[in-house]
């Protein structure tokens, strides 16, 4: 099961903590920084570099942040089935999960589950309002 560390303002989860995650996630690596008016994203498949770019936008913005490390369990493993996804084309709300949804993607689909979530299903229900609501 992927790993999802979320980090309050000012707090950066330790080098060496997220360097043992990805060691036992290995598959893919994304983070997301509330910088005041947007979410900033970036997702790779190199552990080092992902967390470089985390820690440089890091200095500059100091909001609430996420960083994730998957585990193939659908989908394809590349760089964009990397959490965080944005939810349809709203730039203001992030989706990343660490479990297994019931989604079957369709045949030939390569995406991972909680990308069809993101890209699919919640846009086409009302996006993130959906989440806060009791509608199933």
């Amino acid at each position: 099961m992927c790993l999802l560390v979320f980090m309050d303002k000012n707090a950066t989860a330790p080098e060496k903590s997220l360097r043992n995650a990805a060691e036992n996630n290995p598959d893919g690596f994304g983070w997301a920084i509330h910088t005041g008016n947007k979410i900033l994203t970036h997702k790779g498949m190199d552990f080092d570099a992902v967390y470089d770019q985390f820690i440089e936008a890091r200095k500059q913005y100091t909001g609430y942040s996420l960083f994730h490390l998957r585990i193939t369990t659908h989908g394809d493993t590349y760089q964009d089935n990397c959490h965080p996804f944005y939810i349809g084309n709203d730039r203001k709300s992030v989706l990343a999960h660490n479990g297994m949804l019931p989604i079957e993607p369709a045949k030939g689909d390569v995406r991972s589950d909680t990308r069809i979530l993101a890209e699919d299903i919640l846009p086409a229900s009302g996006g993130i309002a959906l989440l806060n609501s009791d509608k199933q």
